[in-house]
């Protein structure tokens, strides 16, 4: 995994890997401690006009995140993961 957690530093590693023939995308990373991946409107913005250089199929790991991001999310994102945070019962 790639570290990107500046909208900035996010658009520069979707253009590198694009460039290096990637055509797939998974951003993922930490939940905050309400159990989903804290994804701004800037990161938002930059991975919507990601979209618009080519192909590319983008997926997000976007844990128990409320329906505001989750609505802005799927205008952006090809699939939206499902990904439950770990529990400490099993």
């Amino acid at each position: 995994m790639v570290g990107a957690n500046s909208p900035r530093r996010l658009r520069e590693v979707l253009e590198s890997y694009y460039r290096a023939g990637s055509r797939g995308f998974l951003v993922s990373g930490g939940f905050n401690s309400a159990g989903f991946l804290p994804l701004t409107e800037d990161h938002l913005r930059v991975l919507g006009e990601f979209r618009g250089v080519g192909e590319v199929f983008l997926s997000v790991h976007l844990g128990l995140a409320p329906r505001p991001l989750v609505d802005k999310a799927m205008r952006v994102f090809d699939m939206v993961d499902f990904e439950v945070p770990p529990s400490q019962d099993y």
